[in-house]
């Protein structure tokens, strides 16, 4: 339904690192929070932080954790694409948000019972970050703008998953397929050439269907009316968009502000 907020990113230093140069990224310099916003003591706090947060490599379709799972760990997620979903009243798994590098998991099930309530999944290989729960209130009360950053990320995903629900009654199909796009777009597109872009897709199709709300089997119909507006053209693996200003004038059409710039 919802998808990760284009506000929470990481740093280009981070985003350009490859995946061992992540595995062994310290907490000085990992980005979660700017480096004049770290409390002038704070060289203890952080060193007593890095020798307890791991870094891992995820393989795609990990579980790291499941609906109704006591919180072990809160997450960072520095690389990839991590789905949540929850299982509804009739036993059905809805998939609710998608997040991306640079956002957190768990801490909102971490100060409301400390009780997961939705499953997380590796949607793709992905690297994270981990804080084990009992380190955490220490990490917190040593570093404040620590726990503002993890607060600030579960208010976005809060607000994401609100305009989700709006749009799931109010937009059609095809409002809601073009803006899945944009937001993968701005996320993990590359660069225009000749007006148009390219986007290697992180998510399968089932996924990129649930995200819009609409059933798998409804994917290929719902794409060809994107395509026959030649806004969105599915090419294997890859998103094709030939004309990226006309695509980004549907989008700002159906959601303003949408690309943020």
């Amino acid at each position: 339904m919802s998808v990760c907020s284009n506000s929470l990113i990481l740093s280009d230093a981070v985003r350009g690192m490859g995946v061992q140069d992540l595995l062994s990224l310290s907490c000085a310099v990992c980005g979660i929070v700017r480096h004049g916003d770290w409390p002038d003591d704070a060289s203890a706090a952080l060193s007593a932080l890095n020798q307890r947060k791991r870094i891992k490599q995820r393989a795609r379709g990990s579980v790291l954790f499941h609906q109704g799972d006591t919180v072990g760990s809160l997450y960072r997620l520095l690389s990839g694409v991590v789905l949540l979903s929850q299982v509804d009243r009739n036993g059905v798994s809805v998939v609710s948000h998608m997040v991306c590098p640079g956002q957190t998991l768990g801490f909102r099930a971490y100060i409301d019972g400390g009780v997961h309530g939705v499953s997380a999944v590796c949607a793709t290989d992905a690297v994270l970050c981990s804080i084990p729960a009992d380190a955490v209130s220490p990490a917190f009360m040593t570093l404040p703008p620590l726990e503002r950053v993890f607060a600030s990320h579960v208010a976005a995903e809060l607000s994401a998953t609100e305009d989700a629900l709006l749009a799931l009654s109010t937009q059609p199909v095809r409002d809601r397929m073009l803006m899945v796009f944009a937001r993968l777009y701005r996320q993990f597109g590359e660069g225009i050439e000749n007006g148009g872009c390219r986007l290697l897709l992180p998510l399968l199709r089932s996924d990129i269907a649930a995200l819009a709300g609409i059933a798998r089997e409804t994917f290929s119909r719902s794409m060809r009316g994107l395509e026959d507006e030649q806004l969105v053209l599915v090419d294997g693996d890859e998103a094709v968009f030939p004309d990226m200003a006309r695509f980004r004038q549907a989008a700002e059409l159906i959601q303003p502000g949408v690309w943020g710039d």
